[in-house]
Parts: structure tokens; C-alpha cells; sequence
């Protein structure tokens, strides 16, 4: 009787799941080289905070990008760093159109505010949003004007993420595994015209579309958040206007994952709370689903046949979802290893789940966050 309840379970999962990924073919709207001229002009925003080991890499790399055949301005905006982040900023720069920015007095969402003041500062008719601490390839400028220019019509475009752990441990490793299907789940959301995700690290928009939605206004006083917070605003006013760029090398910003399990669970939990504060339906029913499918991952436990069936089911699941996005980078798979941070992951989640309603502040950049 257990396991025909187990099978029912996930089933039922699974076809809620499918459901709610409308799983077909989604194509790429048609090109079209008219539009708003053929010409572009981009505002690279870096808000940081003691980053002063990771801007050199960041500037390096747009400097090995750069020049292209159309304007580039790069504003850095300074969130109150306590390390030499600003004299860093300004040594690497040399030689790039740069302007150097200090944020607003600190508040609850000191990012969003240092990321408000260089959007209302910059000269270019697109955004590219970018975290100190990633990298962009040789070829990312020339890609993105080809990519802006092919689909005048989409105005907020997520752009793909690569979580590099080059030399790092276990858990540097699982972070690289989870961001396969969190970043194959942003693309292809959106792809198919419902996009679920955004990732600050690496998003582009059009300046005055910002502008019309009145910027970060209405999004809540939370630390974190922005580019989710965004990314419904523009779905709730330019609904037909979100694409993501195309999965391909030259468009793909790499970042390093974060070291250890104390830094891995703040960083998870800093994600969920301000999750939490997201009003989308859609978003709650993916939530929804997604404690479905732990429930049963847990309850399969004791009968190690439907363990391994249910596993199996779910890693093939992500294995055809993520397909893409591995081959575009260069993701090396390995099965052991997949399945040992597969098994992993609802406890993780669930403690992270736990974590969520107990009353402890979130550390980030030297700061506590009460969310």
C-alpha cells in the first residue's frame, strides 16, 4: 500500500511539475534588424563593497573586451567599502570611460540603492548590471550588440551565469551543480515567456523602460532581491518584453562560488527570505512544487527501491533541462558525483527551509540584515 502511495505521489508531482514548466519547444521570437536604429549605446553599473580582490579581475577582463564600435561607459559605485576598493577601482580602470560613484547613505537595501544611483547616472541607452565579482569573455561586447540588435523588441534580457570551482572543495562544487538547473530554469522560463528568475550578476535592460516603471520604487525595504524584485515589475508592465540572451560563450559572465557550508547556508538563506517577499503567484507555485517533490524525495527514504526510482526520474529530469546550458559551458558531467550532490540537496533545502522562519539576522558584506 506505501509504495502504490509513493508512485501515486510522484506522479502527481510530475505532472504538476510539467504543468508548470509548460515543457515544449520554445522558439526564439523572429529577428528583426529594424527597430530603434542600428546603433547602441551602453552604462556598465559595478556596485561593490570590499571587493578590492575582485574588481582587478572584473576591469581586467572588460578591459580584454574592450574597445568596440559603439560607446561603453563603465560607473562604479562605491557602497561605503572599508578596504581599498576604490583606489583599486580606479587604478584598473585607467585607460576605460569610467566614472567613480559613491552610494547613498546606508539603508536596508544598500545594493539597490548603489545600483539606483548609477542607472540615473549613466549616459548609455541600455543597463548591464554586473557583481564585482565576475568575469566577462574576450568577445561579451560585439556578442551583446549583435544580441541587442537581433531583438530590438525584448528590453530585459537575464544573461547566463557560469559558477566557476576551479580548485575549490565539496561545497564550491555543489553550488556549481545547483547553478546548472537554477540558470537552465532562468533561460528557459523565459524563453518559453514566463520567465521565473533573474541573476543581478549579469542582467541588461533598456534605461528608459527603468525609468517608466519608476526604477526600485515600489520594490520593499529588504536587503537583496533587486533583480527579482525587477524582473515582476517588467513582467507586470511589458509583459512581451523579457528574453534571455542567448546561450553562447561569448555571452556567458563567470563568477566563483563561495567557500565552505557556513557561507554556502547565509548566502541560501539570505535568497529564500527575500524570496518570501515576492508577490507572483507563479514563483509561489513553483515554491509549492518544489517542497512536493522534497516530501516525497524524504518519504521514498524508507522503501530504497522507490529511493532510487524517484532519483533517477528527477536527476534524468534536470539532466534533459540542463542539457543546453552544459554543452554552451563546457560543463564536465560526472555521474558519481552528480548523484552524491543530488542526494545533498533537499537537506540543504531543508534547512535552509528551517532557517527561514527563525528570528536570526543575515550577515552580508560586514552588515546584519534583520529580513
Amino acid at each position: 500500500m506505501f509504495k502504490l502511495i509513493v508512485l501515486l505521489w510522484l506522479i502527481a508531482v510530475l505532472i504538476y511539475g510539467l504543468k508548470l514548466n509548460e515543457l515544449r519547444l520554445c522558439r526564439w521570437p523572429d529577428s528583426t534588424s529594424g527597430g530603434p536604429a542600428e546603433k547602441i549605446s551602453l552604462s556598465v553599473i559595478i556596485p561593490f563593497r570590499n571587493e578590492a580582490l575582485n574588481l582587478p579581475l572584473l576591469l581586467q577582463s572588460l578591459k580584454r573586451a574592450l574597445p568596440v564600435d559603439y560607446p561603453v561607459e563603465l560607473i562604479g559605485v562605491d557602497d561605503f567599502s572599508q578596504d581599498d576598493s576604490v583606489n583599486v577601482f580606479r587604478q584598473y580602470a585607467r585607460g576605460l570611460d569610467f566614472r567613480l560613484l559613491e552610494s547613498s547613505p546606508e539603508s536596508a537595501s544598500p545594493k539597490r540603492d548603489a545600483q539606483s544611483r548609477g542607472i540615473a547616472e549613466a549616459r548609455g541607452d541600455w543597463i548591464l548590471l554586473l557583481d564585482a565579482d565576475t568575469q566577462v569573455p574576450k568577445g561579451y561586447f560585439q556578442a551583446l550588440k549583435r544580441e541587442l540588435l537581433s531583438r530590438p523588441v525584448a528590453t530585459f534580457r537575464p544573461g547566463p551565469v557560469v559558477l566557476d570551482a576551479d580548485g575549490g572543495g565539496f561545497w564550491p562544487r555543489w553550488q556549481q551543480y545547483e547553478n546548472l538547473w537554477l540558470q537552465s530554469l532562468t533561460h528557459f522560463s523565459a524563453r518559453c515567456g514566463n520567465a521565473l528568475m533573474a541573476n543581478g550578476a549579469h542582467l541588461v535592460f533598456r534605461k528608459d523602460r527603468f525609468m517608466a516603471l519608476g526604477g526600485f520604487s515600489d520594490a520593499p525595504a529588504v536587503a537583496g532581491g533587486d533583480d527579482m524584485y525587477l524582473l515582476l515589475a517588467w513582467k507586470r508592465r511589458f509583459p512581451g518584453e523579457i528574453l534571455p540572451l542567448d546561450l553562447q560563450p561569448e555571452l556567458m559572465v563567470h563568477t566563483r562560488a563561495v567557500s565552505g557550508f557556513g557561507s554556502l547556508l547565509r548566502q541560501r538563506l539570505r535568497w529564500a527570505r527575500k524570496s518570501r517577499r515576492l508577490n507572483d503567484a507563479r514563483i509561489r507555485r513553483w515554491a509549492l512544487w518544489q517542497s512536493l517533490v522534497f516530501t516525497g524525495f524524504f518519504a521514498s527514504i524508507v522503501s530504497p527501491h522507490y529511493w532510487i526510482m524517484i532519483n533517477l526520474m528527477w536527476m534524468s529530469a534536470e539532466y534533459a533541462l540542463t542539457e543546453a546550458f552544459r554543452r554552451k559551458s563546457a560543463y564536465r558531467m560526472c555521474w558519481v558525483r552528480e548523484l552524491i550532490y543530488h542526494f545533498i540537496r533537499p537537506v540543504v533545502y531543508l534547512i535552509v527551509f528551517i532557517g527561514v522562519w527563525l528570528p536570526v539576522p543575515v550577515r552580508w558584506k560586514g552588515r546584519r540584515f534583520a529580513m
